[in-house]
């Protein structure tokens, strides 16, 4: 196909979409001003209605308030990620807290990242744009990186977003799926590394059985964390960059995958 053929420049021009959630007027009316010509925003006053909006419509970005009246943020996402509803969508909490304690909010709650409230203009751009970024967010000390490798994490917060953030050091994409509906989530997603914590899923021997009876693991790498006496395990306690990473290329490397 031409670079020239229109359907491509539709893709390569295609406008992140952001659904921004905030019980103030205020910032429903203001924030898709500041964001025009970036992104495109829906706005929604009500978090129960998050789900019915996810499933409508994708989006890249939930933008999410943490103090709300009906359902605080972190719940929320709590809630969706528990019955999967947010698919491949990222979180970002936003709220007028700041520093530590954000982000101590968000790594609880399984979201993608935090942005406090007084962040604005170019900055507040620049931290969406990083949210949608799939490259490495720190240094990897001289890992050998797996670049170009697609996960699916099932596990609990606050260990999801620390594996998440960990593969993102990686060179990996994760996204984490929440714990249920795991044989149709692996069916849907063509990613070569799964992710388990144990302690996240009941029956996890009898479980991986089931994956392996009905035919949904296929190619894909195991990886289970917290658990004992198997080869495909690490220990959460220790968990950190390089444990993960000679984890998931052991993995890999069990099924061909090896980079």
């Amino acid at each position: 196909m031409s670079s020239e053929d229109p359907l491509v420049k539709t893709r390569l021009v295609k406008t992140p979409r952001i659904l921004l959630v905030d019980d103030s007027e205020v910032v429903l009316a203001t924030l898709p001003l500041v964001l025009a010509g970036h992104f495109e925003v829906e706005t929604c006053p009500n978090p129960m209605l998050i789900a019915a909006k996810l499933r409508q419509t994708p989006f890249d970005i939930l933008l999410l308030d943490v103090d709300m009246p009906a359902l605080s943020g972190p719940q929320a996402v709590l809630a969706l990620r528990r019955f999967d509803a947010l698919g491949s969508t990222k979180v970002a909490l936003y709220s007028a807290r700041q520093g530590e304690a954000l982000e101590e909010l968000s790594l609880s709650c399984g979201a993608a990242g935090a942005i406090p409230k007084d962040t604005t203009g170019p900055d507040l751009i620049a931290a969406l744009n990083r949210l949608l970024e799939d490259l490495p967010t720190g240094s990897t000390g001289g890992h050998v990186l797996l670049q170009g490798v697609e996960a699916i994490v099932f596990a609990q917060a606050p260990l999801e977003a620390r594996l998440v953030r960990l593969l993102g050091e990686l060179g990996v994409h994760g996204q984490a799926r929440g714990v249920l509906g795991i044989d149709r989530v692996m069916r849907e997603v063509g990613a070569g590394l799964v992710i388990f914590e144990e302690a996240a899923i009941d029956d996890l021997p009898g479980t991986l059985a089931r994956l392996h009876t009905r035919g949904v693991v296929g190619h894909k790498a195991l990886l289970v964390i917290g658990a004992s006496a198997t080869e495909e395990a690490i220990g959460a306690p220790g968990l950190d960059l390089e444990s993960l990473g000679e984890g998931a290329r052991a993995a890999l490397s069990r099924v061909g995958g090896q980079r």
